[in-house]
């Protein structure tokens, strides 16, 4: 038997201090590294293609595309799990990462350890994402359902 495969992770977002500690997160954590790093959709695109990491994570920084990137994704390179990360989301954020076909949303500034268990999830055809997502589907599947 041969040695564990690490998860190649791509990330995309602007240079700065969160795909710094996104990029540190991923090296830290259990059987995880980063494959390459991408600055917008177009070249997300073109790496996801080209080196076909298992899971990208989309950096949701304002004045960076990070909708686009997950769009482009999802739909051009379905082999990988795309997974939003930011601030504590807003339940309309949570909807909307789900609508757009993300694999998960990952809270920036979480554990090593946290961030592995998320990304090995969604690689794993599992969602990664916060438990009240839960509870958000099932109301909004509810107040459908009365208005119908």
């Amino acid at each position: 038997m041969g040695a564990p495969r690490s998860l190649r992770v791509l990330l995309a977002g602007p240079t700065g201090d969160r795909l710094i500690a996104l990029r540190a997160s991923v090296e830290t954590g259990p059987d995880m590294l980063v494959c390459a790093e991408a600055r917008d959709g177009p070249a997300a695109l073109r790496i996801a293609l080209t080196e076909r990491p298992d899971a990208c994570l989309v950096s949701g920084e304002p004045g960076f595309d990070a909708v686009g990137v997950v769009d482009t994704l999802v739909e051009h390179a379905p082999h990988v799990s795309v997974l939003l990360c930011g601030e504590e989301p807003d339940d309309e954020t949570l909807l909307a990462a789900v609508g757009m076909g993300a694999s998960g949303y990952v809270v920036a500034g979480m554990g090593a350890a946290q961030l592995a268990d998320a990304l090995f999830d969604a690689v794993s055809g599992y969602p990664a994402f916060p438990p009240r997502l839960a509870r958000l589907l099932i109301t909004r599947l509810r107040d459908q359902s009365q208005a119908a």
